[in-house]
């Protein structure tokens, strides 16, 4: 009885979810994601229309999405609240670093779980090629936290061949997975402080 409570409070949150993507604040990136579902990238997940949208001032940028984001009790959503211990510290370290939801959005530089943990150099050419378009969304950007080397080797591997705002301040943080607190506790525990640096640029 318990597991049906809870899939029927997740499935009531996913309609309401699912119901929001046509807000004004979320609407281009609903497109956006549309788009991308069209090309052969991988099952495409939806922005979280709780974060902010294209009213965003910063931007976490991360690696791929995981099995998880489509799992039972998942929203199939880019979201914190997703059930996965990544999510739960995302949540921890966005409080102690003090940055509120609704100045946030976040995707991953490899847009698409395709059913496997692992990905290939092409998997990474075909999502780098889709970053500038999702800036091009986001006109109050102010910051891109690169979160874990995936998305760091990805973004400045775009930055050679693609001009972005001057303006725009870049930071990069490791992934506040279970992996990284366990093989490097002291940097998952830096994560929230090089997150907090982000505000003051905004």
């Amino acid at each position: 009885m318990k597991n049906l409570k809870t899939k029927t409070l997740v499935d009531k949150e996913l309609l309401r979810r699912k119901k929001m993507l046509n807000e004004p604040h979320i609407l281009a990136l609903s497109k956006y994601t549309k788009s991308l579902r069209n090309k052969n990238l991988g099952k495409i997940p939806d922005f979280d229309p709780l974060d902010g949208g294209t009213n965003a001032k910063i931007l976490f940028l991360l690696e791929k999405p995981g099995p998880e984001v489509f799992g039972d009790r998942s929203y199939g959503f880019i979201s914190r609240d997703n059930d996965d211990q990544s999510a739960a510290y995302t949540i921890e370290f966005m409080l102690e670093a003090n940055i509120p939801r609704n100045i946030t959005c976040s995707w991953n530089t490899i847009p698409g779980w395709d059913g496997k943990i692992k990905f290939t150099a092409d998997d990474e050419r075909r999502g780098r090629n889709e970053i500038g378009n999702l800036l091009n969304l986001l006109p109050n950007l102010k910051v891109i936290v690169l979160v874990g080397q995936t998305a760091q080797r990805n973004f400045k591997r775009y930055q050679k061949d693609n001009s972005i705002d001057p303006k725009l301040k870049i930071i990069e943080s490791y992934h506040p997975s279970p992996q990284v607190k366990r093989f490097n506790p002291d940097q998952h525990t830096n994560i929230p402080k090089k997150w907090a640096e982000a505000k003051q640029y905004i």
